[in-house]
């Protein structure tokens, strides 16, 4: 893979991250960047850009700062701790950005990158918290930014073990809380045109909406499949045992359609715990990627737009 590597302040070529990124077998592009001279960083950058096209571009501390000011299309970012209140005046990143950053840090804030996710609309996985230093030169940093450049190809959503992964974005702006409640309206239509009763609505918006939520806090945002799948579980199991509890007011959640001058009778009941894994895995996907929809409709509107 053809790495740009755009190293921080009063740094230089050849440093230990872009070192480790060659030693993986990586092709690393690592241009000298002015410390004095911001907006001159950004046009040598650019013209490295443009000169060699590479798959993706990481950019550590200044040089992520860097990074976000230069053209660089579809191609995914790496960001180390990125100081984009410092330099330059992009606000925001694309979709296809994973910013890796350590609670740390005292240099660039953590907090930073926190409000650059907002920002930027991005699932709460693209923001990775590792090290224990601000430098990120520990092994395990390393190792994670490895891992971000190599999922970055096929950046759809999360870093984590694997193939990058889907999930909710971690920013509640007026468009997601419009997307949110379109998602419902559209969800209780569809119930509704295929006659199933009153609990099945508000099951399947606790439901949902459990495996939201629990996609953007739990595991830090990094493991949504993990987490559709636990929760799935265990609101299946809670509904198997509140169905059988208050059977006689529950009544069976089923739909009864008339087909021929007969009744076709569909169960639809959340309350059966040994669905639960499947149920949750299902939910998580189409919750995720409605969003990863709306993310990769946003992005080519920004480059095309």
């Amino acid at each position: 893979m053809k790495i740009l590597f755009l190293h921080g302040w009063n740094s230089i070529p050849g440093g230990l991250k872009p070192t480790y990124l060659k030693d993986q077998g990586h092709e690393v592009l690592n241009p000298a960047l002015p410390d004095d001279d911001f907006d001159a960083a950004v046009r040598i950058a650019q013209t490295e850009f443009d000169r060699y096209h590479p798959d993706v571009v990481v950019g550590s501390s200044r040089g992520g700062a860097v990074a976000m000011n230069i053209k660089s299309g579809n191609c995914p970012l790496v960001l180390l701790c990125p100081a984009w209140k410092r330099w330059g005046v992009a606000q925001t990143v694309k979709p296809n950005t994973v910013i890796l950053h350590s609670e740390a840090d005292e240099v660039v804030p953590f907090v930073d990158s926190v409000e650059l996710v907002r920002k930027s609309g991005l699932p709460s996985g693209s923001l990775v918290v590792v090290g224990h230093e601000h430098r990120l030169a520990d092994e395990e940093s390393l190792k994670a930014m490895l891992e971000a450049v190599k999922g970055a190809k096929n950046k759809d959503g999360n870093v984590g073990d694997g193939p990058m992964q889907s999930a909710v974005p971690f920013q509640f702006g007026i468009s997601t809380l419009l997307l949110i409640t379109a998602m419902y309206a559209v969800l209780f239509g569809m119930l509704r045109a295929l006659s199933f009763p009153p609990l099945v609505f508000a099951e399947t918006a606790i439901f949902l909406t459990a495996i939201g939520l629990g996609q953007i806090f739990l595991f830090k945002g990094q493991r949504p499949r993990m987490v559709s799948i636990v929760i799935g579980t265990c609101l299946c199991l809670a509904f198997f045992f509140l169905h059988r509890l208050f059977s006689n007011t529950l009544g069976q959640t089923v739909a009864v359609w008339e087909f021929n001058g007969g009744q076709t009778v569909v169960s639809f009941d959340l309350g059966n715990f040994l669905q639960g894994p499947i149920i949750g895995y299902v939910g998580g996907i189409l919750i995720a990627g409605t969003f990863s929809v709306v993310n990769k409709l946003k992005n080519y509107l920004n480059l095309h737009g």
